[in-house]
């Protein structure tokens, strides 16, 4: 809704009344003054529906001075407020209406509104959402089938990840009204929680409001939010399975909303000069210095840069979590800097004098994401690495990636250009930090070939899951009866792997062949594939650690790629261990290939072998060569960089693409 532009007179009266205190007998002592006031609130109400908003605030203000206890008039001067953009005042009028009628329905969603407005500003650890949830469960109580307030509580259990509340109560506002806030949360929900046959799903209809939203807000950032994206730019690449043109559109939009406001620093502020003996200044920044799947892939990367070429620089966005792999991280990086109390311009900022030259954006879209640093342009070159889409950013230059995982026929769904590494672009430092789970688990699986069950296995979150892969599943285990599948359990307990269970048997797979597998310790994790016999790779969104431990364990992985980035990172892995035979082609040989190789002990003995010998041959596990490979893309952008700050022609020419050959190549 746009702005109110009502006289400063009627702003501040309205503001003076709000320091009167409540009158004991307002009733007696002004009762034709609140007589007056109900005509008032209804005029304001009726001019308010006519797009009249200076109006209805004049004539609220009027019924507010002539009956300071009107709650509803108090609560629609909050409302007024509210969608002014004047979140103090709001607070202020709402929780002033509510003094005087505790029974005011909408005033409690509306001051619910504000609040988790002022939440969304602040840290998550400083945000009051036990406030916020009270006054929508306030709401809730006084009035269950209130279409707004069965919206928004959908809408918070969806920010909070409460997928399963999400699903329930977005399917409550839906049955009372259709509204585009609860199909949203309904739709993030069900993907999350493999609901995938629900009544009210709708995906052509999800994929126009997500283009229109999307469209909308590129045009015009500054009217719009992320919340009116429907999707972010994380739940659009990883959880729904959206075509990669409107995977890209929605980054885009989503990072000119965050951008909007933001002023970049000027190029003179960059440092263009190798210090200390020529070295790269190169600086990562994340949220994930922590026992996290990132520092688990990318612990050995930091400490193995060559010192006399790279000096490495690490901003932790987030407080230490005491874990070792914090600690690995502390001790890794040659500068190690705490900024989680830090906004990300000061953020920029420190990084911008601590002389990076290249910085590296390790957030994409994930948790605890903060993009708007890289807005600030701290660094004269910014890439984005391991986030597996495009930022839609347009100040990263560069996207680190690989051949197979973006082919470049695939580019246009970049915003950014690509780096090719030689091979995975994936790090990982399992010879490092799990050689033993390699060694043991390889040993025991030779034992396990001889047994007639055929253990299937794909231990991704289950998410990355869709129907038209686990009827195909499914399909596979009806042809082979010993077959067993084990999953992952879901993030929020058992619901969605009963939920799973229930599906199989409408392909007549009985529950107790559906297995599942809780969460363990890494170590643990990794050992516990000697139990399976293949690893079944989902679609939509591929494995990408959870097919490198695989992999490690020497467990075979069966890997169809698809279209996108995130659907292509494990059939990369297979390509530079050099196990192509586990790549299909379609649907029909995905479903060949685990036949064959589960029909054959032979075969697969014989490929298991081959594999544990592939993890010493093959530059998949070498973390040090990754490094030195990473090392001279390092380079290659640095001196592409200061070529076109000195060059005026190769300034005037359009910027391409890195590729970073293997050495001897």
């Amino acid at each position: 809704m746009r702005k109110l532009n009502g006289s400063i007179v009627v702003f501040i009266l309205g503001l003076a009344l709000l320091q009167q205190p409540p009158l004991v007998s307002s009733a007696r002592s002004n009762q034709h003054g609140c007589r007056a006031a109900d005509d008032l609130v209804q005029r304001a109400v009726e001019r308010g529906s006519k797009g009249d908003a200076d109006g209805a605030f004049k004539l609220l203000v009027e019924a507010v001075d002539g009956c300071p206890n009107h709650a509803v008039a108090l609560g629609h001067l909050g409302y007024m407020f509210a969608i002014g953009g004047n979140m103090s005042s709001a607070k202020l009028f709402l929780q002033r209406s509510l003094t005087f009628d505790s029974s005011l329905m909408q005033a409690w969603i509306n001051l619910g509104n504000v609040m988790k407005s002022e939440q969304e500003h602040l840290d998550e650890t400083e945000g009051d959402w036990k406030t916020v949830w009270r006054m929508y469960r306030t709401a809730y109580r006084l009035s269950p089938r209130q279409v707004d307030i069965t919206a928004n509580m959908a809408g918070l259990y969806a920010m909070e990840r409460s997928w399963e509340q999400a699903a329930w109560m977005s399917t409550q506002s839906m049955q009372i009204e259709f509204t585009e806030e609860a199909f949203c949360a309904m739709m993030k929900a069900l993907d999350n929680i493999c609901l995938w046959n629900h009544p009210l799903r709708d995906d052509k209809l999800l994929v126009k409001l997500l283009f229109e939203r999307a469209t909308a807000s590129l045009l015009s950032p500054e009217r719009s939010t992320k919340d009116k994206l429907c999707f972010n730019a994380g739940t659009a690449a990883l959880v729904a399975d959206l075509p990669p043109d409107l995977v890209l559109l929605i980054a885009r939009a989503e990072m000119a909303i965050e951008h909007k406001k933001i002023v970049p620093m000027p190029s003179a502020l960059h440092s263009f000069q190798l210090l200390r003996g020529k070295r790269l200044v190169v600086s990562y920044v994340s949220g994930h210095f922590a026992n996290h799947p990132m520092m688990q892939m990318m612990q050995g990367m930091f400490v193995g840069h060559t010192k006399e070429k790279i000096e490495v620089k690490c901003f932790a966005t987030t407080k230490s979590d005491g874990s070792s792999l914090r600690m690995l991280a502390e001790r890794g990086c040659q500068t190690f800097v705490d900024v989680s109390s830090d906004d990300d311009e000061r953020v920029a900022g420190k990084i911008n004098r601590a002389g990076t030259h290249i910085l590296v954006n390790l957030f994409g879209f994930l948790e605890k994401a903060r993009n708007a640093i890289a807005a600030y342009r701290a660094a004269p070159v910014q890439i984005n690495h391991r986030w597996c889409s495009t930022t839609g950013s347009p100040h990263i230059d560069f996207h680190v990636s690989d051949k197979i995982t973006s082919p470049p026929d695939y580019r246009g769904f970049y915003s950014e250009f690509l780096a090719y590494m030689p091979n995975s672009y994936l790090v990982n430092s399992h010879r490092l930090a799990y050689a033993n789970q390699k060694l043991s688990s390889a040993s025991v699986k030779q034992d396990k070939t001889s047994k007639e069950a055929v253990v299937f296995a794909s231990l991704n979150n289950l998410y990355k899951l869709d129907e038209r892969l686990f009827a195909t599943w499914m399909q596979v285990m009806r042809k082979i009866p010993s077959s067993m599948l084990v999953l992952l359990q879901g993030r929020e307990g058992m619901r969605a792997n009963a939920r799973l269970a229930q599906y199989a048997e409408r392909f007549g797979i009985s529950k107790d062949r559906m297995i599942t597998a809780l969460p363990v310790k890494k170590e643990e994790h990794i050992a516990r594939h000697s139990q399976f016999t293949l690893f079944l790779d989902t679609w939509k969104v591929s494995s990408h650690s959870t097919a490198v431990d695989s992999l490690w364990a020497g467990l075979p992985v069966v890997v169809l790629p698809h279209e996108k980035m995130q659907a292509r990172v494990s059939a990369a892995l297979l390509y530079v261990l050099g196990m192509v035979e586990f790549l299909a082609r379609d649907v029909g040989d995905y479903m060949d290939i685990i036949q064959t190789f589960c029909a054959n002990t032979t075969k697969q003995r014989v490929a298991r072998d081959r594999l544990v010998r592939l993890l010493d041959q093959s530059p998949l596990f070498d973390t040090q060569t990754w490094i030195k490979d990473a090392e001279r893309m390092h380079r290659m952008m640095w001196d592409v960089a200061t070529r076109r700050r000195s060059d005026e022609s190769a300034r005037a020419s359009k910027p391409f693409h890195l590729i970073v050959t293997a050495r001897g190549q």
